[in-house]
């Protein structure tokens, strides 16, 4: 049986799963920051930037969906 890797954090160990019931984020969302350098404080209590801020429009809002669509 594979165990699953813990993390020290606040000085216990727990594994990403609990980590994510803990914070709200999904675990996939703590393990890509983490594998990204993000430091496992960071990761766990940054909110998820909106779309508006990271640059992300979608298809709805783009100019160049608009005009040729």
């Amino acid at each position: 049986m594979i165990t699953p890797k813990t993390y020290d954090y606040k000085g216990e160990q727990v594994t990403i799963a609990e980590l994510a019931n803990r914070s709200g984020h999904t675990a996939a969302r703590i393990r890509m920051r983490v594998n990204r350098g993000w430091s496992l404080e960071d990761a766990v209590s940054r909110d998820k930037m909106p779309p508006r801020i990271s640059g992300r429009m979608g298809k709805r809002r783009s100019y160049w969906a608009k005009k040729f669509t």
